[in-house]
């Protein structure tokens, strides 16, 4: 058995670049892992693929057992079977990218075990979703399309901590991406300045990106999620400054504060460090 940590992830910056014909979004996203995981344990077995996860889902639901199945496709060998065991800690429709980080680990834990290469990897986890090419292998990167292509960014920083802040319900992917749309923010004008302005202090001063994250989803995913605004007014009271994590539901509190601030208690505040400004995995 081997037993790999599956790590969170930010969106330190999110905008939409255009709506497509095909639904999806060509977006900007700079990715950043973090130390909050969840526990992935892998161990081999004859033919079948089988999950025991606190998400309750199936094989075929969850998108660590569909890594794991897709993989086999992929490779071709009806004998390969494997048994995965999840451990929960990354809130699930947080936006922290927990069911995308279990696929990526299982993935790099399959390679192993599989006797697998990058490629095939790599094919299979764009299939899977746009956050889990990065979550492969972690650190700070820019990503383009639907976040797939992915260009590492160089720092001159190390961690950063951050207080997360979940408010109890997750918000859906797809209906986050419609109120965005809904309030014409599918060409968001003012994402391109933001995105530079990061870059810019990523690349010369890390202390300062604290002025320049940005997230395309803050507004419309605040406006008609009141659990999500109270997040938001709560770390402004503390003193923090807020931003959306990906599409929500979970608010990143950038700044210093206590973990026993009042406004902070009511969300089970987690403190959490950007580890891939000093790293990757």
């Amino acid at each position: 058995m081997i037993e790999l940590s599956a790590y969170a992830k930010i969106n330190l910056h999110l905008h939409s670049q255009q709506r497509r014909a095909d639904g999806y979004h060509d977006v900007q996203t700079v990715f950043c892992h973090l130390d909050l995981h969840d526990t992935v344990r892998l161990s081999t077995r004859a033919r079948d693929i089988e999950l025991v996860s606190e998400t309750g889902l199936s094989v075929s639901e969850d998108l660590a057992g569909r890594a794991a199945t897709r993989l086999k496709e992929v490779i071709g060998d009806p004998a390969l079977g494997c048994h995965i065991e999840v451990t929960k800690r990354i809130p699930a429709g947080g936006g922290l990218g927990g069911g995308s980080a279990n696929a990526a680990a299982v993935l790099r834990g399959l390679a192993s075990l599989w006797g697998q290469g990058a490629d095939a990897l790599h094919r299979v986890a764009t299939g899977l979703g746009a956050d889990v090419p990065f979550l492969l292998h972690g650190g700070l990167a820019l990503a383009t399309g639907i976040g797939d292509q992915l260009s590492p960014i160089s720092t001159v920083g190390s961690s950063i901590p951050i207080t997360l802040l979940f408010p109890g319900v997750p918000v859906a992917t797809p209906d986050a991406y419609r109120w965005m749309d809904e309030d014409g923010l599918d060409s968001d004008p003012a994402g391109p300045e933001q995105l530079r302005g990061l870059l810019d202090a990523l690349r010369q001063n890390p202390a300062d990106i604290i002025k320049h994250v940005y997230n395309s989803f803050d507004a419309p995913v605040r406006q008609r999620v009141p659990g999500v605004d109270r997040a938001f007014r709560a770390a402004i009271e503390a003193g923090l400054k807020p931003l959306l994590c990906g599409s929500g539901s979970t608010v990143a509190a950038f700044g210093d504060a206590t973990l026993d601030h009042p406004a902070l208690v009511p969300f089970r505040p987690l403190r959490a460090q950007l580890l891939g400004l000093s790293s990757s995995y």
